[in-house]
């Protein structure tokens, strides 16, 4: 299916069809222009050049990118985290469904530039589905009373007969974030990258797509007042809950670090109180399974922090935390003994059982504090990791040397943290302005 065209400046065009967009089902055209003696040696390159093009997109015998998928994550999830298996899982079977049936050796660049930008114009969830429970108006979002009665949907009792597609991506699917996309990228370039380790395909068709670019935007921590707020009504509703978020906020660590507390990593001694975040929880498969034999793929995990976390790191603790962790340190030896047992020392700081077993689960946290903030009424919106940020801001604010604060929010690079954080030194920039007018007034 070769032809040939020749061109005013005298030199022949070649055109081949090379089949058919794998995502849209189009006709796809390779050309090339060459020099030719007339328009039989023409088309005799032409046939050449489309024999050649043919071999080199031949479907390989070994499968398709779901066959690939699978193989390439059954070697993979013996290194992975199980939160990282459980994130490519869900990525591979809801994002890239497109390219299940699709032949490895014919998935392009053109394929995956048009699959990404499917992807961040529908590729969310389906928004097709019915209106939530409203929130109870006296007791918050949480309520289970009988008594208590919610606000009707406004949609007339149509959204009875909503449901979400079964198809995913769909029509009613939401946008994806341009960090979403690019999460989805990284998925998809490492999987045709053990491709062609394997032989299956000549070079990576992920190297040159464009999946988008990140505007980063300024961190916006909780205010001040906001945080004292939060504090303080913890304090009356969970005193558990409310030394969680003193110790984010004192110590920076992310929520999986601080459910992994254990008490042998504390040292309570008021001259050298400090932390150690060695482990981390993280929700995903164990190798267990549920009664009928499936895997469980929503456990909490313990495992170690990743080194690029400063796994094993001290930050120091002041002593109003000390004084508060002391305290419930108590409460759960004396639990412990009511039950005629000993509290361990390996047990767990956040724990709902006696003996502290069982950690709390990070998302579980997530949505105490989502509560936390809807019962404090005029609170900004905020989540629980933006404690971390608060943490680094007001540091950085205070003058507290760079070092010291990615030490202590365990930070692998400063130059890292300071992109992040920059606007978070007004005083500094002041500061450098009046030393530099002073050099030019003369009045330094």
């Amino acid at each position: 299916m070769a032809s040939v065209r020749q061109l005013p400046s005298g030199r022949w065009q070649l055109r081949v069809h090379t089949g058919r967009d794998p995502l849209t089902g189009t006709k796809t055209w390779a050309t090339r222009t060459v020099d030719a003696t007339g328009k039989r040696d023409a088309q005799r390159q032409a046939s050449a050049w489309e024999v050649k093009l043919r071999d080199q997109n031949a479907p390989h015998p070994r499968g398709t990118f779901g066959d690939l998928a699978q193989q390439w994550m059954a070697v993979k999830e013996r290194r992975w985290p199980p939160n990282t298996l459980q994130e490519h899982r869900r990525i591979v079977a809801r994002n890239l469904a497109p390219l299940h049936d699709v032949d490895v050796a014919k998935i392009t660049t053109h394929t995956l530039d048009v699959l990404y930008a499917g992807l961040a114009a529908r590729g969310g969830a389906c928004t097709h589905r019915t209106c939530p429970p409203a929130s109870c108006p006296e007791h918050g979002p949480r309520c289970r009373r009988r008594k208590c009665e919610r606000p009707s949907c406004p949609h007339k009792g149509a959204c009875a007969d909503w449901s979400p597609c079964d198809n995913q991506p769909c029509r009613h699917s939401a946008p994806l974030s341009a960090a979403r996309v690019h999460r989805i990228h990284t998925v998809l370039r490492s999987a045709l990258g053990q491709a062609v380790k394997w032989g299956w395909i000549r070079r990576n068709p992920a190297d040159h797509a464009e999946p988008g670019e990140i505007l980063e935007e300024e961190v916006e921590p909780p205010a001040d007042v906001d945080v004292v707020q939060l504090l303080a009504e913890a304090e009356q509703i969970d005193t558990r809950l409310a030394l969680f978020l003193q110790l984010a906020i004192v110590t920076g660590a992310r929520r999986g670090a601080l459910c992994a507390l254990r008490w042998k990593h504390l040292d309570l001694n008021p001259a050298t109180a400090s932390a150690r975040f060695t482990r981390v929880i993280v929700i995903g498969p164990d190798g267990t399974t549920n009664p009928d034999g499936s895997p469980r793929t929503s456990r909490p995990v313990d495992r170690p922090a990743s080194r690029t976390k400063r796994s094993g790191r001290k930050v120091a603790l002041d002593p109003y935390v000390v004084a508060a962790l002391t305290a419930h340190h108590d409460l759960q030896a004396e639990r412990a003994a009511a039950a005629a047992a000993v509290l361990p020392l390996d047990a767990y700081v956040f724990s709902d059982d006696v003996l502290g077993e069982h950690p709390w689960r990070p998302d579980s946290t997530s949505r105490k504090y989502r509560h936390l903030r809807w019962w404090v009424k005029g609170l900004s919106e905020s989540r629980l990791h933006d404690l971390r940020h608060f943490m680094a801001t007001q540091l950085l604010g205070a003058g507290v040397d760079p070092k010291v604060v990615a030490q202590r929010g365990g930070w692998s690079k400063v130059a890292t943290m300071l992109d992040r954080y920059a606007h978070a030194l007004p005083v500094n920039d002041r500061a450098a302005a009046d030393v530099l007018g002073q050099m030019l007034t003369g009045d330094g």
